[in-house]
């Protein structure tokens, strides 16, 4: 087997601390996964007419933070610390957003209702169920349950409506 030049990226010594792991880890994020997500982000973003921008993506400043110890910001302890601490110097005047508000849509509502046709359609296909060795009758169950609002399986319900989707488009 033959790997890319960059796979040493993800190649980890034996860390001595648990720091040092962290670190590799980390670094494995800014110059392997980043590079893939930011990849497939322009990629859509220029096919639909969207212009995205990434901030504070200069390569000197990710280089810095990678030599900076992982303590200073660990996502546990202190979010963003560093950033934040900036932040508050340069515009002091404005309050800071404590929670993060991501792009959500009402799956669970779109499933119970607007979709609710299509999702029994393919989820309780018998050669589908069987192909995946899904029990039919659980699938029901649990696609009966969430339409009646019992219990919130929008996500479990939304892999395999995925999955039957692309399993039909194979064939």
């Amino acid at each position: 087997i033959s790997f890319p030049q960059n796979y040493n990226v993800y190649r980890y010594t034996n860390p001595k601390t648990k720091y040092e792991l962290l670190h590799m880890i980390r670094k494995a994020e800014f110059y392997g996964m980043l590079q893939k997500t930011l990849t497939k982000v322009d990629r859509a973003s220029m096919a639909n007419s969207i212009e995205v921008r990434v901030p504070f993506l200069k390569k000197g400043l990710v280089e810095n933070i990678i030599k900076t110890g992982i303590s200073v910001h660990s996502p546990l302890e202190k979010r963003k610390k560093i950033l934040y601490d900036i932040s508050m110097e340069s515009f002091s005047t404005i309050k800071p957003q404590q929670n993060k508000k991501g792009f959500s849509i009402p799956l669970a509502r779109w499933i119970r209702k607007n979709y609710k046709s299509a999702f029994y359609e393919k989820l309780l296909d018998r050669n589908f169920c069987d192909s995946y060795g899904i029990n039919l009758k659980k699938m029901e169950e649990t696609l009966i349950g969430h339409i009646n609002n019992n219990k919130d399986y929008k996500w479990p319900l939304f892999t395999f409506y995925s999955l039957a989707v692309w399993d039909n488009a194979r064939k």
